[in-house]
């Protein structure tokens, strides 16, 4: 079986609140790029079409805003992939030997996001040949760490010791009010 965790990272424990406080402000300044990229690309025709719903008037940019939210609700809820439009940005993070090791779960362009400079690069695949500037030992070694932390006690399941967090998770029910709140606030930071 081969095993393939890109863009991971590990970072002492004592510094996962210093982690996660760094990494919120760059999910959510990528999902705004994404909101305001995909309001761009609404046509009038859609846009009329969303207003003839309302008995109100709607300004045009909320108006864009709220079909975006929608659209970013019903990438979250499908089990089809979308990338470029479903924001959903979860961290699946295993404590061991004194380090988090994290794994962000998102689609393009998430997976583009740099962590802290500060965060040590802790990536590891079997499939295909290992980066040139690790060496021999320090591959078998990540091997070795992602096999404890992945089924140390002999359950053959990443999820027996695997913790989620959730920055962004249109998914629910009720969507992601939360996310929903700072994204339209990055989005219309401009506007007086």
């Amino acid at each position: 079986m081969s095993i393939k965790i890109h863009n991971s990272c590990r970072v002492p424990i004592d510094k996962l609140n210093k982690f996660l406080d760094e990494i919120r402000p760059i999910v959510f300044d990528k999902a705004s790029e994404v909101a305001i990229k995909l309001m761009n690309e609404i046509t009038i025709e859609e846009l009329n079409e969303y207003k003839s719903k309302f008995k109100y008037e709607i300004d045009d940019s909320k108006l864009k805003f709220k079909i975006i939210i929608e659209k970013f609700e019903q990438a979250a809820k499908t089990a089809i992939r979308s990338p470029g439009i479903d924001v959903t940005f979860h961290l699946n993070i295993w404590f061991y030997n004194g380090f988090a090791y994290i794994l962000p779960v998102c689609d393009y362009p998430f997976n583009l996001i740099e962590f802290p400079n500060w965060a040590e690069e802790f990536s590891y695949w079997n499939n295909t040949d290992q980066p040139n500037n690790i060496s021999d030992d320090e591959w078998k070694t990540r091997r070795k760490f992602w096999d404890q932390i992945n089924c140390g006690i002999g359950i053959h399941s990443h999820n027996s010791r695997r913790m989620c967090h959730s920055i962004i998770d249109f998914s629910s029910l009720y969507g992601d009010y939360d996310a929903e709140t700072e994204i339209r606030r990055r989005v219309f930071a401009n506007e007086v």
